[in-house]
């Protein structure tokens, strides 16, 4: 398959154009509405200008991952019902969702970038590698349409999103010794390692299975992006994990020294 210019892919794919464009701008409005309301109600928790924009981040973030999730899953279950035949298969509610998600991932990546000069936000490194990887992956998915079921498989793991935001704002608000934050870190973990983790071999025997159908099929470009982000994906995905683990030990750890 031939790579088109961007202008063109642009110009070719209006459904697509306009869904991203419509969730940029959603996404900084979010980030915007997130920072009037904190300003008004939960000042004492983000006195702090670092601790602002990370917190109107993780809303938008919550808000992406509750929208995103239903709609991907919906996309496998309606269009995919056999993945093995319809691999290659794409449908105007896939563009619609893999677009949504570029719109967020380039307007949260403008807020990261825009903090990194101020400090260090939670994770920034991985947060700018996963965006960047993720937007050129599904940007090629979306606008030259192939490889759908590849991008939908990933964006299913965003329902581990809200329980880690939810970590970081009781974290943030000084809540780290209640019940609710040490439940909300074993369901975390428990939700990250099934849509993350236990996915992820199911994620590399689909893109090994029908590599050479999607490199004969849609170029090698769409084919290489294909195991760049499964690479990529697969690596973050691990560490977080690591992370997430070593987290609530520490606090089941403390919890346990408090009650002896």
């Amino acid at each position: 398959m031939q790579v088109e210019h961007l202008d063109v892919l642009i110009k070719n794919n209006p459904l697509a154009s306009a869904t991203l464009l419509v969730s940029f701008v959603a996404t900084i409005l979010i980030n915007l509405l997130s920072h009037i309301l904190c300003r008004m109600y939960i000042g004492p928790y983000i006195n702090n200008k670092m601790i602002r924009i990370e917190w109107n981040t993780r809303v938008a973030s919550t808000i992406h991952a509750l929208v995103i999730f239903p709609m991907a899953a919906y996309t496998i279950y309606w269009y995919y019902p056999a993945i093995t035949d319809n691999i290659l298969h794409v449908s105007a509610m896939g563009t619609m969702t893999i677009s949504l998600s570029i719109g967020y991932f380039l307007a949260d990546l403008c807020f990261v970038l825009y903090a990194g000069p101020m400090g260090q936000m939670s994770n920034t490194l991985g947060t700018i590698i996963h965006h960047i990887v993720a937007s050129i992956c599904f940007f090629v998915g979306a606008f030259q349409r192939c490889g759908h079921i590849f991008i939908l498989m990933f964006l299913v793991t965003e329902v581990s999103n809200p329980f880690l935001n939810a970590r970081w704002f009781m974290l943030t608000a000084k809540m780290e010794n209640s019940m609710i934050y040490l439940a909300n870190g074993a369901f975390m973990t428990l939700v990250f390692f099934v849509a993350r983790i236990m996915l992820y071999p199911f994620c590399v025997y689909v893109v090994a299975i029908h590599f050479r159908s999607m490199y004969e099929s849609r170029g090698a470009v769409a084919a290489g992006l294909a195991v760049i982000g499964l690479l990529v994906g697969g690596i973050l995905n691990h560490y977080w994990f690591y992370l997430i683990v070593k987290g609530l030990w520490k606090a089941i750890q403390k919890s346990l020294k408090k009650t002896a």
